[in-house]
């Protein structure tokens, strides 16, 4: 049931995923499984930019695990946490989060999920305006990305970082990166991603 879950979240299908996971919920015992649950049925509500009600089920999850503390299900709910908290502007909260979620994943070794909080705490940083720190950790996002050959999450860092730059007005290295992200997502098939990149290139010509 959690993989159909995870194809429905993929393929935008979001009703089928509430529906799978609060059948699975009503069976399962495993406190693992149901923190999965949580945090697929928090994604919902994250994708539909319901980022309170996503929180909700995040928060859930992780009271769910209890004393569970070090697990790469508790690390995956601090990050999606941060996340939502991050949308809610609540960037204090949100950098809390995602720096517990690390301090798990140092045990637990999950190189996508610490690529994910560094990224997470990329974006707060961009947003309060704090561009050394913002990019400090999308490049340390991007340098596990590629060495884990994650190639979307590669790009997005590529133009997370040309971001940056614009908007310090290194408009050489902001072209820079937003042309590797761009080839790289053409690459891909990232239409999506294609046309921001294109935006962005756009904005700085």
């Amino acid at each position: 049931l959690e993989k159909q879950a995870d194809i429905h979240l993929l393929t935008g299908e979001y009703d089928q995923v509430l529906t799978i996971c609060q059948e699975a919920l009503k069976s399962c015992q495993n406190v693992f499984t149901r923190a999965r649950l949580h945090l697929k049925l928090g994604r919902v509500f994250e994708k539909r930019s319901e980022f309170q009600k996503a929180l909700e089920y995040y928060r859930e999850g992780e009271a769910i695990l209890g004393d569970n503390q070090i697990c790469s299900e508790m690390a995956q709910l601090r990050n999606a946490s941060g996340w939502a908290l991050c949308w809610l502007r609540e960037y204090d909260n949100a950098i809390e989060s995602c720096r517990q979620a690390l301090k798990i994943l140092e045990q637990v070794s999950d190189m996508q999920e610490i690529a994910y909080a560094n990224n997470v705490l990329g974006v707060v940083y961009y947003y309060l305006h704090l561009w050394e720190q913002a990019l400090e950790y999308y490049q340390k996002s991007l340098s596990i990305q590629e060495k884990i050959s994650d190639q979307w999450g590669t790009a997005n860092s590529l133009n997370n970082i040309g971001n940056i730059y614009a908007m310090t007005y290194h408009w050489e290295k902001a072209l820079e990166y937003y042309q590797k992200s761009l080839e790289l997502r053409e690459a891909l098939g990232n239409q999506a991603g294609v046309a921001t990149s294109c935006n962005n290139l756009g904005h700085i010509y």
